[in-house]
Formats: structure tokens, C-alpha cells, sequence
């Protein structure tokens, strides 16, 4: 349940950052995703879970960012896309079942 409400909340992140988000395994992105720039959440992995009564859960998650390529030289590409994987981290709530987030 809880990573569903955490690639639910990366997808309204993502969108508010101007993406399309889509999500599942790798090999299903082509077909799903229809406009660009996209963004695509891959299931996520529990990496480390701890306590018993106050779970604290630390899961890995792998975000695409896809854009069309343009005029734009490589370097100033891939700093913009760093720049909005930052904004999409940013833009995650914090609530009861998100802490913190880094990427």
C-alpha cells in the first residue's frame, strides 16, 4: 500500500513539474508514455525497514526523465533534467508515510 501512495505521490510531483508520469517496469514505457517531457516511476524497492511499532521504511526509486532532444548541447540538457529531478524531490509531500526524500 505504501508504494502505491509513494508512486502516486511522485506522479502528482512530477506533474506539477510540468511532466507526464507514468509508471511500472522498464519495459512497458514506450507504449505508455504519449507526451513529452515524461517521467517514469519504476515499482519501488524496500532497501531497509526498521522498528516495529513506528515503522520507518527507506525504499529505493528509480525516476526517468525523458525529454524530446533539441539544439541544446548535452551539458545544458542533463543539467536541466538534474535541476527538475530536484524540483520533483522538492515538490513531494511530507506527510505520514514520506519523510524526507534525496536524490
Amino acid at each position: 500500500m505504501i508504494r502505491e501512495q509513494l508512486t502516486d505521490a511522485l506522479k502528482l510531483a512530477a506533474a506539477q513539474c510540468g511532466y507526464e508520469a507514468g509508471s511500472g517496469a522498464g519495459h512497458k514505457l514506450d507504449p505508455l508514455v504519449e507526451g513529452l517531457p515524461a517521467a517514469w516511476i519504476e515499482p519501488p524497492g524496500l532497501v531497509e525497514h526498521r522498528g516495529r511499532r513506528e515503522c520507518r521504511d527507506r525504499y529505493k526509486v528509480t525516476l526517468r526523465l525523458l525529454r524530446l532532444p533539441g539544439a541544446d548541447d548535452h551539458d545544458a540538457v542533463w543539467a536541466q533534467l538534474e535541476q527538475d529531478a530536484a524540483a520533483i524531490c522538492n515538490a513531494l509531500p511530507l506527510n505520514d508515510f514520506i519523510f524526507a526524500a534525496e536524490n
